[in-house]
């Protein structure tokens, strides 16, 4: 007798099927991942666009005319945030962003302010606030803006689209400790320290001096509401009371040279000047009141003067002084019970070239921003002045701290959350 086979045929085909629609599931899913992946990786990267382009145009311009007033500012930073998402794509759609005119806790574009840039639990407040310096960006594809992203499982009667979404937040901020820079990088400071009196006195809308007006690098005579400093090397009475001068040269760098301050007021500090005094940073140690000692003298030279000629109309950074010593503070003390002076003294034993002697410190207690307007230098010496206009300036190559004072002229531009 002979046993009976069945076709099993179909029953393979049926299992082949099955299989099949499972691998495809399997791939549409994987390939939604990173199709879901990329496109957050894209919308991560527009928001940091436009957080930091929004947060760039927090710097209150009129401030410098002392009428502080961040209402167009903050115009400003949602054009901005919303121009430079538009140059951004993400699942090949050019992106927008809700402008959020409102300020509204969950728009697309916030203009905020953070206390601690640098702490994570600072909370990001954006209302009842009369300062700004952060700006939160929401980018998103969704139903109600740009579109959700469309899904390969939808054909396997899974979901045919998903919103996705990511935020960014940038800090504009003025409370700088310090510098810091990387191998062939240069700091646009001038090696000059102006005494914090004679800067608050001439800034302090009384009976300011206005003579001068800057327009895209060019300086001519005339008034543009900002007032200008004039910085005396020699002329007695303009600063401390009982000495001369308002204005020092601080030597920022591990060879005191005349060529090495030339090359400073032409070009800036670099990498290995900044090293020579700890990247110029600020500290309070302790007592809440931060300040930088640093070696001078109260000398200037004719080239120096010829120099600062050459950069009229350009920003420059420049530290303010409280006060001065002609003897080293300790901090400057050396481990091995040297002075500065005389570290300084042993490195520059080898240069041809020597100018200058540390006769002063320098007690530094705040960095602003200026515009070189004119240099003047007739053979009297009460006579030899320059003069400079606060302007605002925003590097990457400042240090941030919460607690150092506010100068409202230099600035750190920087992704915070």
């Amino acid at each position: 007798m002979k046993a009976r086979t069945y076709n099993q045929n179909g029953s393979v085909l049926v299992l082949t099927t099955i299989c099949l629609t499972l691998i495809m599931m399997a791939v549409a899913m994987t390939i939604d991942i990173g199709w879901m992946t990329a496109s957050k990786s894209q919308l991560q990267n527009a928001a940091d666009s436009a957080a930091l382009a929004g947060a760039a145009q927090l710097v209150d311009e009129d401030a410098l005319k002392g009428t502080p007033d961040q209402a167009d500012d903050v115009i400003s930073a949602r054009d901005f945030a919303q121009e430079f998402a538009g140059y951004n794509e993400a699942a090949q759609v050019s992106l927008q962003l809700d402008r959020n005119d409102g300020n509204l806790a969950d728009g697309g574009i916030i203009a905020g302010y953070l206390q601690n840039p640098l702490d994570m639990d600072s909370l990001f407040q954006s209302e009842g606030i009369s300062q700004f310096n952060s700006v939160k960006v929401t980018a998103k594809l969704a139903q109600d803006i740009n579109g959700p992203l469309a899904l390969l499982m939808g054909t396997f009667d899974g979901p045919s689209s998903v919103a996705i979404s990511t935020h960014a937040i940038a800090t504009i901020d003025d409370r700088i400790a310090g510098f810091s820079l990387g191998a062939g990088e240069t700091l646009p400071m001038l090696p000059f320290a102006t005494y914090e009196g004679t800067w608050n006195a001439a800034t302090d809308g009384a009976s300011d001096q206005d003579n001068f007006r800057v327009v895209n690098g060019v300086v001519s005579a005339g008034s543009d509401g900002i007032p200008e400093i004039t910085l005396y090397p020699y002329k007695y009475y303009v600063g401390i009371p009982g000495t001369r001068g308002n204005v020092g040269t601080i030597f920022v760098a591990a060879i005191i040279s005349s060529s090495y301050v030339d090359n400073q007021i032409l070009n800036g500090m670099n990498q290995q000047d900044l090293a020579a005094v700890d990247g110029l940073e600020m500290t309070d140690e302790g007592s809440g009141d931060f300040s930088k000692w640093l070696p001078g003298e109260n000398w200037m030279s004719s080239t120096w003067h010829t120099k600062l000629r050459s950069i009229k109309g350009q920003t420059r950074i420049m530290p303010l002084f409280r006060s001065f010593s002609s003897s080293p503070p300790i901090a400057l003390a050396d481990p091995d019970d040297e002075t500065l002076e005389e570290h300084l003294a042993k490195a520059a034993a080898g240069m041809q070239e020597s100018c200058c002697s540390i006769q002063y410190y320098y007690e530094i207690v705040k960095f602003e921003a200026v515009t070189v307007i004119e240099s003047y230098w007739p053979s009297s010496d009460s006579s030899k002045r320059f003069i400079v206009q606060p302007a605002q300036m925003t590097t990457e190559k400042a240090i941030f701290n919460p607690d150092a004072p506010s100068s409202g002229l230099v600035y750190i531009l920087s992704l915070t959350r």
